[in-house]
This record gives structure tokens, sequence and C-alpha cells, in this order.
């Protein structure tokens, strides 16, 4: 059996954490008799090779799975869309297949050898943190609806084409997975977020239709709670976010409720991997499974 792990903002933060609790879960269900390929996606070459470095020390040669774990890299500005179809069908037809040449043979090659085909998109950004009468220009929203809506969608469609089931791909036979990483803001108002929360709520719904359209298919919407982060640290330092959001992240921070990012990855890959059940399609909160975990 061989698995494929793709992994969207993956150079710090939750991408990073989600990177090596998922690694940690597939080796500790398959006991290290299955062979996983990681694809690590983010624009910081620099980052991407740190958290490569961390899944390897955690869960390689110290192991003993290092033979059954291959990690790739790829630089890429998700943001562009003038490059990202090309770019993504680049990375997607070239992804490194773990198989001897016998089962590359017998199968002939391709995408299709995955057993298993996991997408957890995570790339995002927070847009301008302003009152939506006081946004600054268009060409900010659009840029922060391109990264956070029209990239995010357009990857998982065409993960879906090359690699479930259901795609235009007709030798694709993978059990596919996707994850879009969602947050209380796709269901939830918050001022001063308005670009963030419409771009996680079009996310939701995109990612719920794909679901209703593909009942072979898991799909989750997970939601990481308030997590310890870089975009967690630029909201509580915003001069422009609502006084009260503020306030309140300020203060799950002085206090310590605020989550740690690798109890979050934890619980997605208890929810990936089959330790809690979920509706495909639907919102999970990590509220609503591991927080007293």
């Amino acid at each position: 059996m061989s698995a494929l792990l793709f992994i969207t903002g993956a150079s710090r933060g939750l991408g990073r954490s989600f990177s090596i609790a998922l690694t940690q879960k597939y080796f500790e269900k398959y006991a290290g008799k299955h062979a996983l390929t990681i694809v690590l996606l983010a624009r910081s070459d620099e980052g991407l090779r740190e958290t490569e470095r961390q899944v390897y020390a955690s869960f390689g040669a110290e192991h003993g799975h290092r033979q059954q774990l291959h990690i790739e890299r790829h630089c890429i500005d998700l943001s562009n869309l003038e490059t990202l179809d090309a770019e993504l069908d680049y990375i997607l037809k070239n992804i490194r297949r773990e198989l001897s040449s016998e089962e590359t043979s017998e199968t002939g090659g391709g995408n299709e050898v995955y057993d298993e085909a996991i997408l957890i998109n995570n790339a995002g950004s927070l847009g301008d943190l302003q009152t939506i009468s006081t946004l600054p220009s268009l060409q900010s929203m659009q840029s922060a609806i391109n990264f956070n809506v029209t990239s995010a969608c357009w990857l998982t469609s065409k993960f879906m084409k090359h690699f479930s089931s259901g795609g235009s791909n007709s030798n694709a036979k993978s059990k596919t997975t996707i994850v879009n990483i969602s947050s209380l803001c796709a269901v939830q108002a918050f001022k001063t977020c308005g670009v963030y929360c419409a771009g996680k709520a079009a996310r939701d719904m995109f990612h719920a239709t794909l679901a209703a359209e593909n009942k072979n298919v898991r799909v989750l919407n997970y939601a990481p709670g308030p997590c310890d982060t870089d975009m967690q640290t630029n909201m509580r330092e915003s001069e422009t976010i609502d006084g009260d959001i503020k306030a309140f992240f300020r203060k799950s921070k002085d206090e310590g409720t605020i989550v740690v990012p690798m109890q979050s990855a934890q619980c997605l890959s208890k929810l990936v991997f089959g330790d809690f059940d979920f509706e495909s399609g639907s919102h999970v909160d990590y509220f609503d499974f591991c927080s007293s975990t």
C-alpha cells in the first residue's frame, strides 16, 4: 500500500504541524509497513526545508520509517493565477511513485498507483483587517480572494481530476480525502474580518458541494481553532482590527487558552485516519472533538 499526503502552506505554523502530525498518525496506523509520499507547497524554500527536516527527524530514521517516507518540496505562489494552472499540472503529474518496478509495470505508472490520496488545503491569508466601508482598494480585495478562494478551490478541482475515481482521469483509483482548512469565521461574522470571513465561507460551501457531488470522496471543512501562529500574532498586533476581537485574542494568549498548533494538527490526524467519524462535507471544529483530549 502507498499513500500521498499533499499539504499547502507547509512552510510554517499549522501547515508544518499538519505535516508532522499526519505523518506520525499514518505510521502509527500502519506500523511502518506502507509507503508515504508527502508533497509540501509554500512560497518559502527555507521554511519548506525546515518542515522536511522536522518531519524526517521526528518520524524518519529514528523510528525506522525512513525507507517508507519520501518528501517533495515545491516553492509556489498560490496567489499568482497566471502561473497557477501550469505549476499545479507539473507538480501533480510528476509526483514520485514509491513502487517497485514490477508494481509500476502492472499499473502502467501514473497517479493511479496511490491507494490513498489526501489533500490538506491549508494556505491562506488574512487580507485587510478593516471595516467593509473602509477597505483600501479593489486590487487588495481581489488579491485576497485570488489566494483564499480561487486558488484553493482550483487546487481541489485539479487534485480531484488527478486522484479521485470521480475525476476526469479515468485511471485514477485512489481513495481520496479532501480537507479544507476552515475557520469559525466561515460560519460567524467578525467585525473588520469581512474579506477573510467571506473567503472562508466560500471555501466551505465549495467543498460541501464537492461532497454532495462525490459520495465516494471524504470531504472535511476543518476549523482548527484559534491557534498560536503568525496569523494569530498579526491579529493581536493589528492597528485596524476590531478592538473587542483584539482584546479577546490578547487575553487568550496571556491566559494560555490559545490552541497549540500541534494539538489541533493531532486532532485533524484522528479525523483523517478514522479515529473520529464525521459527515462528509460538514464543518467540524477542533472544539467539537479534541479540546479535552
